[in-house]
């Protein structure tokens, strides 16, 4: 095997990485086996944030607003949302059916249980420092608040949120205001 550099000792950038693609493994096995689909991330996006806007809905999946309403027709076919006016006689406001709770809640928990395995490999002591260490690569990654709602898109925002968001607060200290949607965005009395 030809090296790619020559006395590389630190394997920490591989090791991430590798983590990375377990974690995404994981989730995929979490959410049966396929690749996570833009349903799912729209359901458990839809569920913490009720009365998104579609616009609001596409920067979130990193989609086009028009793929954000496809989806949505296909998920509104599907009894899992509904969409309402929203403040104005021009906007549309979506939420989600009883149906469609139901099958977020069940997303979110097969998504916590796949994650949680992966956890289990470290005391209680090991995980509070994975945390604290995770915690400070995420709030010194520089994202744009688009990003930032991609990246927490299909965290638990009911735990994570407000100062305890990483993601969030990078952004609130790097543009001076909260993401609209997700990731610290009640903070400032932002929605």
């Amino acid at each position: 095997m030809r090296p790619m550099t020559s006395e590389k000792t630190d394997l920490s950038p591989n090791w991430l990485g590798a983590l990375g693609a377990l974690v995404a493994q994981n989730e995929a096995d979490a959410f049966a086996g396929q690749k996570l689909q833009s349903a799912d991330a729209a359901l458990l996006s839809v569920f913490h944030f009720p009365g998104l806007s579609p616009t609001e809905l596409a920067s979130i999946l990193a989609v086009t607003v028009s793929g954000s309403v496809r989806l949505l027709n296909s998920l509104e076919a599907r009894g899992l949302v509904v969409r309402t006016t929203g403040a104005d006689a021009r906007s549309r406001s979506i939420s989600l059916t009883a149906e469609g709770e139901r099958q977020a809640r069940a997303l979110g928990e097969a998504r916590e249980q796949a994650l949680s395995h992966l956890l289990e490999a470290l005391s209680a002591s090991e995980r509070d420092t994975f945390a604290r260490l995770t915690s400070r690569i995420l709030a010194h990654a520089p994202l744009a608040p688009d990003t930032a709602r991609h990246v927490c898109r299909l965290c638990n925002h009911s735990e994570c949120d407000g100062p305890k968001c990483p993601v969030g607060s990078r952004v609130r200290a790097t543009t001076g205001r909260a993401p609209r949607t997700g990731c610290a965005r009640g903070q400032d009395g932002l929605r």
